[in-house]
């Protein structure tokens, strides 16, 4: 590599005349020279005008990403904090209408502020599922054939 010449305008801060993605004329000499690493051929311009860089962009390793799993928590927004509510629609929350709150990363409500806004969540539900094959508890699976009357009265019955 060759120091930098005095006077020579460094290559970022020249202004980009074109961007060409590999395969595309005026690419083909360097997708040969450097194959399916190649990701774009970018022509920059000094503000002179006097010079034409040509920089590639390569791929020059690759590995699995390894992404820390992220926590998700409810968060209680009032229907008349409307500044909060778009926060909190911007950082990418999820409204739960059957619980009525905000569902989102733990670290963006954090960074909203609004640690003390996080409500615990619910248990698990629990009914069972129609493809269940558990058995039911006794008293649960048979009818009960004795009606209890709300008004007292034995002999009348409310269905």
């Amino acid at each position: 590599m060759s120091s930098d010449a005095p006077g020579r305008t460094p290559p970022a801060a020249c202004r980009v005349g074109a961007r060409m993605k590999p395969g595309q004329r005026g690419t083909l000499k360097l997708l040969r020279d450097f194959g399916s690493r190649l990701v774009c051929v970018r022509y920059r311009y000094d503000d002179a005008g006097r010079t034409r860089l040509t920089t590639v962009e390569l791929v020059i390793s690759e590995a699995p990403q390894k992404r820390k799993p992220f926590r998700l928590v409810r968060v209680e927004v009032r229907p008349w904090e409307i500044s909060v509510r778009e926060a909190v629609k911007k950082a990418g929350a999820r409204w739960e209408p059957g619980i009525g709150l905000w569902t989102m990363r733990y670290d963006r409500a954090v960074k909203l502020g609004l640690r003390d806004r996080i409500r615990p969540s619910p248990g698990p539900k629990k009914s069972l599922s129609a493809d269940t094959r558990m058995s039911l508890p006794a008293e649960t699976s048979a009818p009960n054939p004795r009606k209890v009357s709300i008004t007292g009265d034995p002999t009348r019955r409310l269905i």
